[in-house]
Protein backbone atom coordinates (compact mmCIF):
# COMPACT_ATOMS: atom_id res chain seq x y z
CA UNK A 1 0.00 0.00 0.00
CA UNK A 2 1.39 3.42 -0.97
CA UNK A 3 2.11 6.08 1.63
CA UNK A 4 -0.15 9.12 1.13
CA UNK A 5 1.19 11.19 3.98
CA UNK A 6 1.85 14.87 3.34
CA UNK A 7 5.40 16.17 3.50
CA UNK A 8 6.81 19.66 3.13
CA UNK A 9 9.83 19.95 0.85
CA UNK A 10 11.90 22.88 -0.31
CA UNK A 11 12.15 23.42 -4.08
CA UNK A 12 15.14 25.43 -5.25
CA UNK A 13 14.39 25.23 -8.99
CA UNK A 14 10.97 24.77 -10.48
CA UNK A 15 10.79 24.23 -14.25
CA UNK A 16 7.74 22.11 -14.83
CA UNK A 17 4.42 23.21 -13.33
CA UNK A 18 2.32 20.42 -11.93
CA UNK A 19 4.82 17.61 -11.31
CA UNK A 20 8.07 16.97 -9.49
CA UNK A 21 10.18 13.80 -9.80
CA UNK A 22 11.29 11.95 -6.62
CA UNK A 23 13.18 8.72 -7.18
CA UNK A 24 11.70 8.33 -10.65
CA UNK A 25 8.15 8.76 -9.35
CA UNK A 26 5.89 11.67 -10.29
CA UNK A 27 4.21 13.47 -7.41
CA UNK A 28 1.40 15.98 -7.58
CA UNK A 29 1.93 19.43 -6.12
CA UNK A 30 -1.10 20.41 -4.09
CA UNK A 31 -0.04 23.81 -2.82
CA UNK A 32 2.73 26.19 -3.89
CA UNK A 33 3.83 28.61 -1.19
CA UNK A 34 5.78 31.83 -1.38
CA UNK A 35 8.58 30.38 0.72
CA UNK A 36 9.82 28.20 -2.13
CA UNK A 37 8.30 25.09 -0.61
CA UNK A 38 5.49 22.85 -1.72
CA UNK A 39 3.21 20.31 -0.09
CA UNK A 40 3.39 17.08 -2.02
CA UNK A 41 1.76 13.70 -1.64
CA UNK A 42 3.07 10.22 -2.07
CA UNK A 43 6.76 10.97 -1.30
CA UNK A 44 8.64 7.65 -0.92
CA UNK A 45 10.11 7.18 2.56
CA UNK A 46 13.40 5.73 1.32
CA UNK A 47 15.44 6.71 4.34
CA UNK A 48 12.90 5.28 6.77
CA UNK A 49 12.85 2.04 4.84
CA UNK A 50 16.64 1.79 4.89
CA UNK A 51 16.72 2.46 8.62
CA UNK A 52 14.18 -0.27 9.28
CA UNK A 53 16.10 -2.75 7.13
CA UNK A 54 19.33 -1.86 8.96
CA UNK A 55 17.64 -2.43 12.32
CA UNK A 56 16.45 -5.85 11.19
CA UNK A 57 19.93 -6.79 9.97
CA UNK A 58 21.50 -5.66 13.27
CA UNK A 59 18.86 -7.60 15.20
CA UNK A 60 19.63 -10.78 13.24
CA UNK A 61 23.38 -10.26 13.67
CA UNK A 62 22.91 -9.89 17.42
CA UNK A 63 20.88 -13.11 17.48
CA UNK A 64 23.68 -14.93 15.67
CA UNK A 65 26.29 -13.55 18.08
CA UNK A 66 24.21 -14.58 21.08
CA UNK A 67 23.61 -17.97 19.52
CA UNK A 68 27.35 -18.38 19.02
CA UNK A 69 28.13 -17.34 22.60
CA UNK A 70 25.44 -19.64 24.00
CA UNK A 71 26.81 -22.48 21.91
CA UNK A 72 30.34 -21.89 23.15
CA UNK A 73 29.16 -21.78 26.77
CA UNK A 74 27.27 -25.05 26.32
CA UNK A 75 30.32 -26.61 24.67
CA UNK A 76 32.53 -25.51 27.56
CA UNK A 77 30.15 -26.87 30.19
CA UNK A 78 29.93 -30.19 28.37
CA UNK A 79 33.70 -30.51 27.96
CA UNK A 80 34.30 -29.77 31.64
CA UNK A 81 31.29 -31.77 32.83
CA UNK A 82 30.26 -28.59 34.64
CA UNK A 83 27.04 -29.55 36.38
CA UNK A 84 24.18 -27.18 37.30
CA UNK A 85 25.14 -27.47 40.99
CA UNK A 86 28.66 -26.32 40.10
CA UNK A 87 27.32 -23.39 38.11
CA UNK A 88 25.08 -22.33 40.97
CA UNK A 89 28.07 -22.33 43.31
CA UNK A 90 30.09 -20.17 40.92
CA UNK A 91 27.21 -17.71 40.66
CA UNK A 92 26.91 -17.62 44.43
CA UNK A 93 30.64 -17.01 44.93
CA UNK A 94 30.94 -14.29 42.30
CA UNK A 95 27.57 -12.64 42.91
CA UNK A 96 27.00 -12.62 39.14
CA UNK A 97 24.59 -14.57 36.97
CA UNK A 98 26.04 -14.94 33.49
CA UNK A 99 29.36 -15.32 31.72
CA UNK A 100 30.99 -15.49 28.32
CA UNK A 101 33.95 -17.58 27.23
CA UNK A 102 37.02 -15.46 26.53
CA UNK A 103 39.61 -18.23 26.18
CA UNK A 104 39.43 -22.00 25.77
CA UNK A 105 42.36 -24.19 24.82
CA UNK A 106 40.20 -26.41 22.63
CA UNK A 107 40.24 -23.61 20.02
CA UNK A 108 42.88 -21.16 21.24
CA UNK A 109 46.58 -21.96 21.39
CA UNK A 110 47.61 -23.24 24.81
CA UNK A 111 50.44 -20.73 25.26
CA UNK A 112 51.14 -17.81 27.58
CA UNK A 113 51.13 -15.43 24.60
CA UNK A 114 47.71 -16.53 23.33
CA UNK A 115 46.21 -16.63 26.80
CA UNK A 116 47.48 -13.12 27.59
CA UNK A 117 46.13 -11.75 24.31
CA UNK A 118 42.66 -13.05 25.22
CA UNK A 119 42.46 -11.84 28.83
CA UNK A 120 44.79 -8.82 29.02
CA UNK A 121 43.42 -6.27 31.50
CA UNK A 122 39.95 -7.87 31.62
CA UNK A 123 37.82 -7.77 34.77
CA UNK A 124 35.79 -10.53 36.47
CA UNK A 125 37.82 -13.38 34.98
CA UNK A 126 37.54 -16.94 36.26
CA UNK A 127 39.98 -19.69 35.32
CA UNK A 128 38.69 -23.24 34.99
CA UNK A 129 41.26 -26.04 34.99
CA UNK A 130 40.47 -29.71 34.41
CA UNK A 131 43.12 -32.39 34.72
CA UNK A 132 43.42 -35.60 32.74
CA UNK A 133 41.97 -37.33 35.82
CA UNK A 134 38.82 -35.17 35.73
CA UNK A 135 39.74 -33.01 38.73
CA UNK A 136 38.27 -29.51 38.34
CA UNK A 137 39.51 -26.37 40.06
CA UNK A 138 40.24 -22.73 39.34
CA UNK A 139 40.32 -19.16 40.57
CA UNK A 140 38.50 -15.86 40.28
CA UNK A 141 40.32 -12.59 39.57
CA UNK A 142 38.63 -9.20 39.52
CA UNK A 143 41.40 -7.86 37.26
CA UNK A 144 43.87 -9.63 34.98
CA UNK A 145 47.42 -8.36 34.38
CA UNK A 146 48.07 -5.62 31.82
CA UNK A 147 51.60 -6.93 31.29
CA UNK A 148 53.19 -10.35 31.13
CA UNK A 149 55.65 -11.53 33.77
CA UNK A 150 54.06 -9.04 36.18
CA UNK A 151 52.15 -9.97 39.32
CA UNK A 152 48.75 -8.68 40.31
CA UNK A 153 49.56 -7.78 43.92
CA UNK A 154 46.19 -6.80 45.35
CA UNK A 155 42.73 -8.18 44.65
CA UNK A 156 40.12 -8.01 47.40
CA UNK A 157 37.69 -10.14 45.35
CA UNK A 158 40.12 -12.94 44.53
CA UNK A 159 39.53 -16.53 45.57
CA UNK A 160 40.37 -20.01 44.38
CA UNK A 161 38.12 -23.05 44.47
CA UNK A 162 37.78 -26.76 44.00
CA UNK A 163 34.77 -28.32 42.28
CA UNK A 164 36.02 -31.90 41.87
CA UNK A 165 38.97 -33.34 43.76
CA UNK A 166 40.33 -36.77 44.73
CA UNK A 167 39.45 -36.21 48.42
CA UNK A 168 35.71 -35.89 47.70
CA UNK A 169 35.69 -32.46 49.33
CA UNK A 170 32.50 -30.69 48.17
CA UNK A 171 32.76 -27.53 46.04
CA UNK A 172 34.66 -25.07 48.20
CA UNK A 173 35.78 -21.45 47.85
CA UNK A 174 39.14 -20.60 49.43
CA UNK A 175 40.28 -17.04 50.10
CA UNK A 176 43.84 -15.69 50.20
CA UNK A 177 45.62 -14.58 53.35
CA UNK A 178 46.24 -10.86 53.80
CA UNK A 179 49.98 -11.25 53.15
CA UNK A 180 49.43 -12.96 49.80
CA UNK A 181 50.57 -10.37 47.26
CA UNK A 182 51.16 -12.76 44.38
CA UNK A 183 47.63 -13.16 43.05
CA UNK A 184 48.35 -14.09 39.42
CA UNK A 185 51.05 -13.74 36.81
CA UNK A 186 50.89 -14.62 33.11
CA UNK A 187 54.20 -15.79 31.70
CA UNK A 188 56.07 -14.06 28.87
CA UNK A 189 56.00 -14.82 25.15
CA UNK A 190 59.32 -16.65 25.36
CA UNK A 191 57.94 -19.17 27.86
CA UNK A 192 57.38 -22.49 26.12
CA UNK A 193 55.48 -24.55 28.69
CA UNK A 194 54.29 -22.39 31.62
CA UNK A 195 51.16 -20.30 31.01
CA UNK A 196 50.28 -18.69 34.36
CA UNK A 197 50.75 -19.17 38.08
CA UNK A 198 49.77 -18.11 41.57
CA UNK A 199 50.33 -19.55 45.06
CA UNK A 200 47.73 -22.24 44.50
CA UNK A 201 48.76 -23.77 41.17
CA UNK A 202 51.06 -23.44 38.17
CA UNK A 203 49.40 -24.08 34.80
CA UNK A 204 51.52 -25.58 32.02
CA UNK A 205 50.64 -26.82 28.55
CA UNK A 206 52.38 -30.17 28.97
CA UNK A 207 52.53 -32.71 31.80
CA UNK A 208 54.27 -30.44 34.33
CA UNK A 209 51.39 -28.44 35.85
CA UNK A 210 51.65 -28.49 39.62
CA UNK A 211 50.06 -27.53 42.91
CA UNK A 212 52.00 -24.78 44.65
CA UNK A 213 53.96 -25.80 47.73
CA UNK A 214 53.06 -22.49 49.45
CA UNK A 215 49.31 -22.94 49.05
CA UNK A 216 48.50 -23.61 52.72
CA UNK A 217 50.60 -20.66 53.92
CA UNK A 218 49.15 -18.22 51.38
CA UNK A 219 45.46 -19.25 51.48
CA UNK A 220 42.96 -20.03 54.23
CA UNK A 221 42.77 -23.75 53.52
CA UNK A 222 39.55 -24.72 55.26
CA UNK A 223 39.79 -28.22 53.76
CA UNK A 224 43.11 -28.95 55.52
CA UNK A 225 44.28 -30.92 52.48
CA UNK A 226 47.18 -28.61 51.70
CA UNK A 227 48.69 -28.36 48.24
CA UNK A 228 47.39 -31.84 47.38
CA UNK A 229 43.80 -30.61 47.42
CA UNK A 230 43.37 -29.98 43.70
CA UNK A 231 44.96 -33.00 42.03
CA UNK A 232 45.89 -35.39 44.80
CA UNK A 233 49.35 -36.79 45.44
CA UNK A 234 50.65 -36.25 41.93
CA UNK A 235 53.77 -34.11 41.97
CA UNK A 236 52.92 -32.92 38.47
CA UNK A 237 49.90 -33.46 36.25
CA UNK A 238 48.47 -32.60 32.85
CA UNK A 239 45.74 -30.04 32.19
CA UNK A 240 43.25 -31.34 29.65
CA UNK A 241 40.92 -28.33 29.52
CA UNK A 242 41.90 -24.77 30.43
CA UNK A 243 39.46 -21.89 30.04
CA UNK A 244 38.88 -18.29 31.07
CA UNK A 245 35.33 -17.02 31.43
CA UNK A 246 34.22 -13.46 32.11
CA UNK A 247 31.38 -12.97 34.57
CA UNK A 248 28.83 -10.22 34.16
Amino acid sequence: MSDTSIKTIKIETFNNFGTVNFVSEKNEIQTMTSAASALVSNVPKANDSIKEEKKEVEKEEKKEINKGEDGRKEHLMNRLSLQPKHLEKLKEWTGMNDFKVTYFNDKDLFTAKEFFNKVKGLEHIMLLCETNNNMLFGGYFSKMPDKQNTWINEDSKHFIFTLRNPHLVPPTMIQPRVDNHNIIMIKGDDEITEVCENYAFVICNNTTSKQHIRFASMYHDTTYKGERLFAGNQKTFQIRNFAAIQWE
